[in-house]
């Protein structure tokens, strides 16, 4: 995300109510934390993780909570300073700095993990994003890993998405590893039916709803909304 992009203080301060604290939210939070939970797997506990784009430290805080030392780094002061708020007094440790992702303020090898998700579909331009993944894995120490989410470009598009909203191809992201010098490990996908059809199901079938969506997810990954994919360096 660059800083024509990043979130305003409104937006900021309603981002955590607005998407994630109804069941229909939480539901969608436990999709992409269980992705998360199980790249996270390959490195251990007290690791050094980096998140970019923390936003208001959703992900950020269940790491810490699970024993790493995560470090954000987010576009927008006013994420930054929502997620600050969530993490004070709780993880004097982690530092949070302002910075965007195609310019990592970091020395190389810095980082046992580094991840983005909800990130890369906001940037300027696909090559941005591309160049973020670079970035990102120039500043993860030898060995380690790095976790990608991206807008799948094969799905269809859906005409009241915002156009800023970028989309890649996974064979174009996993090029592009290759010639930072990093090794594809896993592709996986989530929301094969978009998160519209978690959100517009009706309560009793949220469950019902994602369970599908979780099998056919794993079965078409790369025909999925969401892609992510696990690098490692």
């Amino acid at each position: 995300m660059t800083r024509d992009t990043a979130y305003s203080k409104n937006q900021a301060q309603t981002y955590d109510s607005d998407r994630f604290a109804d069941k229909k939210g939480k539901k969608i939070h436990d999709v992409e934390l269980s992705i998360l939970l199980s790249a996270a797997q390959e490195i251990p506990k007290h690791a050094s993780v980096l998140e970019i784009g923390c936003g208001t430290g959703r992900l950020l805080r269940e790491l810490c909570a699970r024993g790493y030392q995560v470090d954000g780094l987010d576009a927008s002061p006013h994420m930054l300073a929502e997620c600050r708020q969530k993490i004070s007094g709780e993880y004097p440790d982690t530092k949070l700095v302002l910075a965007e992702c195609g310019n990592i303020p970091f020395q190389d090898n810095t980082y046992d993990f580094v991840y983005t998700i909800r990130l890369l579909n906001q940037t300027e331009s696909s090559e941005y994003a591309l160049h973020s993944i670079g970035e990102m894995i120039r500043v993860a120490k030898p060995g380690s890993y790095v976790l990608v989410e991206f807008f799948n470009f094969f799905r269809p598009r859906i005409p009241w998405h915002p156009r800023r909203n970028v989309r890649l191809k996974p064979r174009e992201v996993c090029a592009r590893v290759a010639q930072h010098g990093a090794t594809p490990v896993w592709t996986r996908g989530a929301f094969f039916f978009g998160m519209t059809a978690v959100l517009l199901a009706p309560k009793f079938l949220i469950g019902i709803v994602a369970a599908v969506d979780r099998f056919a997810s794993l079965l078409l990954p790369r025909l999925c909304a969401r892609c992510y994919v696990l690098m490692r360096k």
